[in-house]
């Protein structure tokens, strides 16, 4: 019997696709990151509506649902500290997470009349679950650049502070004595933050 040695032996062909996987997974994150920087904003939350009409200044998105104490106690704080510039755009959920109506216009126009807002400036939001109140600030071409769940805290309004300077706004200006705390959102909700 020839004995071949294992230089000798035929190697079988291993064919390998052109495209594997790990390629086409990164070319469409490059394609995703091109299209980020080119500067298209990412689509909305689910249920959220159209937002391009206030495309052309920084928007301030406000979520916030009637029956909510601490989303009201939050713009009150809010409210006499935004910068001149900044536009502001309320959305309003569903009145609470166990409510399974659809949030509608007569929702956003209650939720107006708590905020002492015009009706205009409220719009109805059918959002998933989310933690409420919550805040983000769009760029002028609609993409974020702030996000934030639950009461503002030092940290976070620090964070929507440089947000706000790098849209070329002022920074939110230092809240009068008295505004909402911590510890005034956990009275107004009756003891839960």
């Amino acid at each position: 019997m020839l004995r071949t040695r294992p230089s000798e032996r035929p190697r079988a062909r291993v064919r390998r696709p052109r495209l594997d996987a790990a390629f086409l997974v990164g070319l469409a994150l490059l394609v995703g990151l091109a299209v980020w920087l080119k500067g298209e904003p990412p689509p909305g939350l689910p249920g959220e509506p159209d937002l391009a009409a206030h495309r052309g200044a920084p928007l301030l998105v406000v979520y916030g649902a009637p029956g909510c104490a601490a989303c009201l106690v939050q713009w009150r704080g809010l409210e006499a500290a935004l910068p001149q510039g900044l536009g502001v755009l309320h959305l309003a959920a569903r009145a609470s997470k166990t409510d399974v109506r659809a949030a509608d216009a007569d929702t956003a126009r209650r939720w107006a009349a708590s905020l002492g807002v015009p009706p205009g400036a409220v719009q109805p939001a059918n959002l998933p679950t989310r933690t409420l109140p919550a805040l983000v600030l769009r760029d002028a071409r609609g993409r974020w650049r702030f996000e934030h769940g639950g009461p503002l805290d030092a940290e976070a309004r620090a964070r929507l502070d440089r947000a706000l300077r790098a849209e070329g706004l002022a920074a939110l200006a230092v809240p009068p004595a008295g505004t909402a705390t911590a510890a005034a959102v956990r009275g107004a909700v009756g003891g839960a933050a």
